[in-house]
This record gives C-alpha cells, sequence and structure tokens, in this order.
C-alpha cells in the first residue's frame, strides 16, 4: 500500500512541479528542472535545498491534509498511530474520518516520514528522467 501511495504522489508533485516557474536558475524552464537538480547535485547550495524543501514540504502535507478531509484517513491514522502510540486515546472510537481537530496533530506525525520518503522516489524519478 505504501508502495503505490509513493508512486502516486511522485508524479503527481513532478506535475505540479512542471507547471510552477522556475525559481532557482534562470536557465531552467520550470521547478522541476530546479528540483532535479538539487536532487541530483551531490553537493547541492543549502539555499537552494532549503527552497526545495519547503516546496515539497508544502505539496506533501497538502496532500496529506487532503486525503484526510475526503475520508481516506483510516491507512493514514493507523501509521501516525503506530508511530506515535499515545494518539491513539486521544482519537474517538470510530471508524469514519477524524475529528478535524486530530487533522493537524496526524499531519505532523506522518508529515517527517512521508517528506523523506517523497524526496527519495523523486530523485531516483528524476534520475530517470534525466535519462
Amino acid at each position: 500500500m505504501i508502495h503505490r501511495s509513493k508512486q502516486s504522489l511522485g508524479p503527481a508533485v513532478v506535475r505540479r512541479a512542471r507547471q510552477e516557474p522556475s525559481r532557482l536558475s534562470q536557465c531552467n524552464s520550470c521547478l522541476w528542472d530546479d528540483i532535479r537538480e538539487v536532487l541530483l547535485d551531490p553537493d547541492p547550495d543549502p539555499w537552494e535545498l532549503e527552497v526545495v524543501r519547503r516546496w515539497l514540504r508544502d505539496e506533501v502535507e497538502t496532500t496529506l491534509r487532503k486525503r484526510i478531509v475526503r475520508g481516506n484517513a483510516a491507512g493514514l491514522v493507523r501509521r501516525a498511530c503506530l508511530l506515535a502510540p499515545r494518539l491513539i486515546w486521544q482519537l474517538p472510537y470510530s471508524r469514519a474520518c477524524p475529528p478535524e481537530r486530530f487533522h493537524r496533530r496526524i499531519v505532523a506525525i506522518l508529515l517527517p516520514g512521508r517528506l523523506r520518503e517523497v524526496e527519495q522516489h523523486l530523485a531516483v524519478f528524476a534520475f530517470r528522467d534525466g535519462l
């Protein structure tokens, strides 16, 4: 299940990045070219890496929030409870979407790991895209 979600998130992030204007270099036509350069650089500029990571963080956070709001939260809640077991006792017992007051906490628990997964997936995708 995780593998499938990473595949669906990767290309969607790439599509959105291709629609954004370049932020790091005038030579690049879109943000995806900037991201590819940063992810494939063995020693990236810290400022450029921060710009890319912030943009990716916003995208991952938005995607997680949308999944929770649309009612696809069961898997996310299970994963968040595995990472932060005390969350189990705070959530009301329900098979439905968790109350809105828990959405931010669930996203905060899942965000660091999800961001690492997306960065790794995009680095592989960027390498393949450049071939």
